[in-house]
């Protein structure tokens, strides 16, 4: 199971604040714009938007990080993802995006936050879906060998 990162408490009006260490790896200061947006899995995508790397296909809130380093989350996204204030989140960096999401909200059979995807607002990490699915093919398997004894 993959370690969770920096866990910090949303507070009150959805502001959240980024880890210093983030900020620092990240060059996110007072005034850098945030673009928010909300991956197929239900996590949160915080990405610092420069000229260079403003990509207009990605539908996002742009919010600025105020002078002690927090992003307000907007309360249309809290509301879909079932977070309130004082909820504890998750903070992690993978390829110059802070990465979001609920404590605890792991693979729903394993708790693992490594290579999860999402089914029915269900998260599920790649080992479990692959045992499930071999346990569907067998039973498969076994209901078709079945239907053709004589």
């Amino acid at each position: 199971m993959a370690k969770a990162g920096v866990v910090r408490p949303l507070e009150v009006g959805g502001r959240i604040v980024i880890e210093s260490t983030i900020r620092n790896e990240l060059n996110i200061v007072e005034g850098t714009p945030i673009k928010i947006m909300v991956d197929d899995i239900g996590d949160i995508l915080l990405k610092p938007v420069s000229n260079a790397n403003n990509n207009d296909s990605e539908v996002g809130t742009i919010r600025k990080v105020d002078k002690t380093g927090r992003i307000v989350i907007t309360s249309d996204i809290r509301r879909k993802l079932g977070i309130e204030n004082k909820d504890l989140i998750e903070m992690n960096v993978k390829d110059g995006t802070i990465i979001l999401r609920k404590h605890g909200i792991g693979c729903v059979f394993c708790d693992s936050i490594e290579d999860v995807s999402g089914y029915k607002g269900k998260k599920i990490c790649y080992n479990c879906l692959m045992a499930l699915t071999n346990k569907a093919l067998r039973k498969v398997d076994e209901r078709n060998s079945k239907k053709y004894v004589i």
